[in-house]
């Protein structure tokens, strides 16, 4: 079957957050789903699903904050309400054994409410900010594959895919101190009010046609053209409301955006694949006409041409043993957001502004894996190795007042490189199974910091050691030891944390019926710039039973045995460090009974 490949970006909405499982405090989930299957002939089968979620969750967390010259302490509490549901339907159609035809719609709507409260503390001054965001958004899609075999050695697939998504975020923030001073032209008040109303729509066609020519066993031939085309709009309009229930707008002053951007990607492209020996190689290019215009106070439109170039070689050995390397030349444009070249609120301490001059970027992409599996030998082996490096990127530049700061967006040249190692191998000796894996994370990039360029490192590296056993009638044991390092540089500031965690899991099935699960896991985090420690255990148990001759289940779950507070973890941005602690939810029993029908 034919592979096809976008060449835009596209996000396919936000709703992924809504599906997330979070650390919380507290959840309550309303849950209904269906779904259906039939083959109403022996050309036509359908199927589909709808799926409906109404939850409502707490959450917690504090966080030091450490920017370029200032460490902000942060507390986050928050309650979110959402309303999800998805709905898919799939129509396969064969009306011979040569032709197939895939079509496939998809809806999903969602109704977002978060309610949230941050304490922020600079230099033992603080200010307390409330938020409330609301978010409705929708997303459809619908696709359309058809692939024809016209001869022995010609295959033809066509694709139609077009995406609608659309979502109107609305935040209210509200502190007794003024917030953003500098950055937002706020009058004084009792109680400072801001509303910022934004939305986005995006329109996205993408139809593509491929041919397959089979010259023989070992030459291949693919050609391919189409067209990409999406039409995004952006509009924001932040303003404040005052004790008198007059409103200050902050149009005048700079904000305020009304933003239409097309973009239009004709493409051919022409590839070549061999086989030779232990040896498969594919070469090809695709040429990209891009066409764009930007559509706000004035507007802008550009095109350019655009040659990518990519390479894929295969070694295998036997089928057992392997090496694949991949090299491509990449693209992306930005989002419209980026594009708006008026102020808007990002947070309740940063304000962002756009660049409509932004272009495409442009990136080299390499990667190699190893594999190696043995049955017999009760092995498995694997390697692999990533390299990204842009040629030319979109960053942000950052000018800091105190923790507030302003940020807009511009092209630079060679701004960021990757490097990313991944290894895992198992070894089986009689009934004990030997595991280590591990990986490297590599990162540095230019940034912009208060008109000063500096160089930035992101470097991670984690291990994993353990052993489990294969017993038939035994309990299944695995013991291990996880440590994960993350060490982080912006400019001359260095930051290391350290995270130890011994682990155990067991599964035993017994007694006929009887299943019982188990994991626990003692976690040491060390920031080791503020000389700090913490040690959490988590463990969680369930014990289930269930007679094959019998619709009836029983479960018991026991979740966070030893009644941990927090986790804790970090993260690093392109001017933020950040040191989390995630408080969860309490130990929790359930039983639950099941009948299947």
């Amino acid at each position: 079957n034919a592979v096809f490949k976008g060449n835009f970006n596209w996000r396919g909405g936000d709703f992924s957050q809504f599906l997330k499982n979070n650390d919380l405090l507290s959840s309550t989930n309303k849950f209904a789903a269906l779904n259906i299957t039939k083959t109403t002939s022996s050309k036509l089968d359908v199927s589909g699903y709808a799926i409906f979620s109404d939850s409502r969750t707490d959450s917690f967390n504090e966080s030091t904050n450490q920017y370029t010259a200032i460490t902000e302490q942060k507390e986050n509490s928050s309650t979110a309400t959402t309303i999800f549901g998805i709905g898919k339907l799939n129509l396969e159609y064969a009306p011979n054994n040569s032709e197939q035809w895939y079509v496939r719609t998809q809806v999903k709507k969602t109704d977002n409410s978060t309610n949230n409260q941050i304490r922020s503390q600079i230099n033992l001054v603080d200010n307390t900010i409330f938020t409330d965001r609301n978010t409705e958004a929708i997303y459809v899609n619908e696709n359309i594959e058809w692939h024809k075999k016209q001869a022995n050695n010609h295959t033809l697939s066509m694709l139609a895919d077009y995406t609608f998504d659309k979502n109107n975020p609305t935040t209210f923030w509200e502190t007794t101190h003024p917030i953003l001073q500098g950055l937002i032209p706020v009058d004084t008040q009792r109680i400072y009010k801001i509303d910022q109303i934004k939305e986005i729509k995006q329109h996205h066609l993408n139809t593509t046609f491929k041919h397959f020519w089979v010259l023989n066993n070992n030459n291949h031939i693919y050609t391919t053209i189409g067209n990409e085309y999406k039409s995004e709009h952006f509009t924001s309009r932040d303003r404040q409301q005052l004790d008198d229930g007059t409103v200050n707008d902050f149009s005048s002053d700079g904000f305020g955006n009304a933003v239409a951007y097309q973009l239009n990607d004709f493409f051919v492209g022409a590839h070549y694949k061999f086989r030779s020996g232990i040896f498969t190689l594919k070469q090809g290019v695709y040429v990209h006409s891009y066409n764009w215009n930007v559509r706000q106070q004035h507007n802008t439109t550009n095109n350019k041409w655009v040659v990518l170039p990519d390479f894929l070689m295969k070694i295998k050995f036997s089928k057992s043993r392997n090496i694949n390397f991949n090299y491509n030349l990449k693209t992306a444009f930005s989002d419209v957001s980026k594009l708006a070249n008026r102020f808007y609120l990002q947070s309740y301490n940063s304000v962002f502004k756009g660049n409509e001059n932004l272009t495409n970027e442009l990136y080299h992409s390499a990667r190699i894996r190893y594999s190696r599996f043995s049955l017999y030998r009760g092995l498995m082996l694997h390697g692999s190795a990533n390299y990204t490096k842009k040629i030319r990127g979109i960053q942000n530049t950052v000018e800091f007042q105190g923790a507030n700061h302003f940020l807009t967006a511009q092209m630079v040249d060679n701004p960021s490189e990757n490097w990313m190692f991944n290894g895992v191998f198992h070894k089986t000796i009689k009934k004990i199974k030997y595991m280590f894996e591990g990986s490297v994370d590599l990162s540095s990039y230019t940034q912009n910091i208060n008109n000063q360029t500096q160089l930035n490192k992101s470097n991670s590296y984690s291990y994993e050691v353990g052993l489990e056993t294969l017993f038939s009638n035994f309990p299944t044991i695995e013991i291990g030891y996880k440590r994960t390092i993350g060490k982080y540089a912006s400019g001359n500031d260095i930051t290391e944390f350290v995270t130890s965690e011994p682990f155990v899991n067991i599964d035993y099935d017994f007694l006929k019926g009887f299943v019982f699960n188990f994991d626990y896991r003692r976690s040491r985090y060390e920031n080791k710039r503020v000389h700090q420690k913490n040690v959490y255990e988590l463990a969680n148990a369930t014990l289930s039973y269930k007679n094959e001759d019998s619709a009836w289940s029983y479960k018991l779950t026991a979740s966070n045995l030893f009644d941990t507070t927090f986790k804790q973890s970090n993260s690093f941005s392109s001017y933020l460090i950040s040191d989390t602690k995630t408080y969860i939810l309490p130990r929790v029993l359930l039983f639950s009974i099941g009948y299947n029908l």
